[in-house]
């Protein structure tokens, strides 16, 4: 049923482009991220292609599905890793070769997309030099794979026609915790399995209702599933929750072509484009290559690559992924009888590569970061840098007065039993008149300002939004409390600080924001966000590795897109004061750089380090007085 069918191979390449398109940082490709929606459909088509020809001959074999899957997984996964490894190991600091240490690890054991949910977030600038971000996907299909065999071979007796109806509730019902996820989870939806189910089960119910009837092709409605996915692509940004009811487009689009379509009808003939069949066969390949290919050059470059350096990395992309396809991925799959390595071989191979992986991201990790590689000045000074950074948590006081980011779910319930930041800036009981919500930006703000004597009531959390509806649940459960508080002692002043994702600026999310935080006899300040420094740990490498100044350019992006005046006038419209923390962060040093006589103002692109929030705090105070200590 899946065999011959070059129209696939295209579809593939309308879906590996736009990634890559969107992963270089090209505006006309926002929506180019679908192209992973794509590829989930793809995959439950085919793979439940195979599963059910296997059933029906009754030669169904969990040990055979699996040596299939890591023919298909591994030898490229296994390059593409080895090959990062290399300029890892000669191009990062410490403290980023042992997150990369530690995401080798979840990338060999397929959870990478757990790990990527605990510690980033996918579209901040921090995300475009983690090397294996993108497998977070290739966790999610083999999560799914891990349980669907089973499942199909478990209520395959009942049935083609009652496993159709089932796996159509599943469906479904993983669709409605992707709808309930983006509103209340939003990070956790976006990387795990929960949410990302239905668009592989939709590929499979078109294998299962192809497997039960005639199959009718038709031009019309091939076209009209193309045109869906490619709308989809144009329509969706960033600001599009993802998955969600708005996947149903791409998502219903990818089934009707392939329901549809056919190399000789309708779209299926435009997809079966000789180019595109090509490029979809290294499709694979080409996925896995990019990121490391654009990570690793930005890592290494003092300024973002030009348009022109990113057009040239996709051809370079490409290439890699031609011969990755045709020395890497073709020896170790094959067809049956022809294959030059054994189901023996595959297995010892398998276990070989992953003993391996594991064991290197273990020494990596063991080792701190393999520090050793650097000179002992040189490590002497990351060694600064990076006890700067840990001291960041003891200044924000992470678990007491602002949620981490990781496992908050559990972390919640004892956050709430043990804050105390009601306190005073010296540790005593007394009141607050100043309280700050916000995400994790809060939290050096806050700091700020109890460096130089100031009481602050402070509630915070990473990744927290300033609006109801882009808050998930621990947040609106914090958000809640602090306004309680706020209530219970008179507060009359609050701040919001923010980094404002793009979504968080739209109108209607704007006015949403005004209405929670109205309170009466309260005065509210808005805190535009300071600016970022994008390429600071990599000045840092210059720095250590070649000796040269560790001078960097700020980013005003985030700052300028708030204090528009499209999006300022409806705070101060609405009587919320704005605070522009540009001028005050650049009053620190002229040229608005993160380094002030060798000591670090940042402790990584957005977040202050306990000097630079000292030096932050006075100007901060010069410019917006608050009561000091008596």
């Amino acid at each position: 049923m899946n065999e011959h069918r070059p129209e696939i191979n295209g579809l593939r390449a309308v879906a590996v482009l736009p990634v890559i398109f969107n992963h270089a940082g090209f505006s006309f490709a926002a929506g180019g991220y679908l192209g992973v929606d794509i590829f989930f459909v793809i995959s439950g088509f085919l793979i439940t292609g195979i599963l059910l020809s296997d059933l029906r001959r009754g030669q169904f074999s969990l040990f055979g599905f699996y040596e299939r899957r890591a023919r298909r997984i591994l030898p490229a996964l296994v390059a593409v890793v080895a090959a990062t490894s290399f300029f890892c190991w000669i191009w990062m600091i410490p403290v980023q070769f042992l997150h990369f240490s530690k995401s080798i690890i979840a990338v060999t054991l397929f959870y990478s997309n757990v790990f990527f949910w605990q510690t980033n977030d996918y579209f901040a600038p921090a995300a475009e030099v983690l090397p294996l971000l993108h497998t977070w996907s290739l966790a999610v299909e083999e999560q799914f794979y891990l349980i669907f065999p089973l499942l199909l071979a478990a209520i395959w007796r009942f049935g083609m026609h009652r496993v159709w109806w089932f796996l159509l509730a599943l469906a479904v019902g993983s669709l409605l915790v992707a709808e309930w996820g983006w509103r209340n989870a939003a990070s956790a939806n976006f990387y795990l399995a929960f949410g990302r189910a239905w668009e592989l089960l939709a590929g499979s119910l078109v294998a299962l209702w192809m497997a039960r009837h005639t199959h009718r092709v038709s031009a019309l409605w091939s076209w009209i599933g193309l045109a869906m996915i490619l709308a989809a692509m144009l329509w969706f940004d960033e600001t599009t929750p993802m998955p969600s009811l708005y996947g149903v487009l791409p998502v219903v689009g990818t089934a009707l072509v392939l329901l549809c379509g056919r190399a000789d009808v309708g779209a299926g003939r435009l997809l079966s484009f000789p180019p595109l069949v090509g490029l979809g066969l290294i499709s694979y390949s080409a996925y896995l290559w990019h990121q490391p290919v654009f990570a690793l050059t930005r890592l290494r470059l003092p300024e973002p690559p030009s348009p022109l350096l990113l057009a040239g990395l996709i051809g370079v992309t490409l290439a890699l992924a031609t011969l990755s396809w045709a020395f890497v991925e073709q020896p170790f799959r094959g067809r049956a009888g022809s294959r030059r390595f054994s189901s023996r071989s595959i297995a010892g191979l398998s276990v070989l590569s992953a003993a391996a992986m594991i064991g290197f991201g273990l020494f990596g990790i063991t080792s701190g970061g393999a520090s050793f590689r650097l000179p002992a000045e040189a490590r002497m000074r990351a060694d600064q840098f990076e006890q700067a950074v840990r001291n960041v948590n003891n200044m924000i006081r992470l678990g007491r007065c602002a949620l981490p980011f990781a496992h908050r779910e559990r972390a919640l319930a004892p956050f709430l039993a043990q804050w105390d930041c009601h306190a005073t800036a010296d540790g005593g009981r007394r009141r607050a008149d100043l309280a700050i919500w916000g995400d994790s930006h809060a939290g050096p703000v806050a700091a700020a300002l109890r460096l130089n004597g100031v009481d602050v009531m402070q509630m915070s959390g990473a990744g927290c939004s300033l609006a109801p509806s882009q808050m998930d649940r621990q947040c609106r459960a914090i958000a809640d409390r602090l306004k309680e508080e706020i209530v219970k002692d008179e507060v009359t002043s609050v701040w919001l600080v923010n980094r404002f994702h793009p979504r968080e600026l739209l109108p209607e999310v704007i006015s949403e924001t005004i209405s929670y935080w109205t309170i009466p006899g309260v005065q509210v300040s808005v805190f535009a966000p300071i600016p970022e420094f994008p390429k600071l740990e990599i000045a840092i490498i210059r720095e250590l590795w070649y000796n040269e100044p560790a001078d960097i350019t700020a980013d005003l992006g985030p700052n300028d897109r708030f204090m528009d005046a499209a999006v300022a006038g409806r705070f101060t419209a609405a009587g919320f004061r704005i605070i522009d923390s540009k001028p005050l962060f650049c009053g620190v040093r002229p040229d608005c750089a993160p380094i002030l006589a060798g000591q670090l103002l940042m402790a990584d692109e957005s977040h202050m380090t306990e000097y630079g929030a000292e030096l932050f705090g006075k100007l901060l105070l010069a410019t917006y007085p608050v009561p000091l200590l008596q």
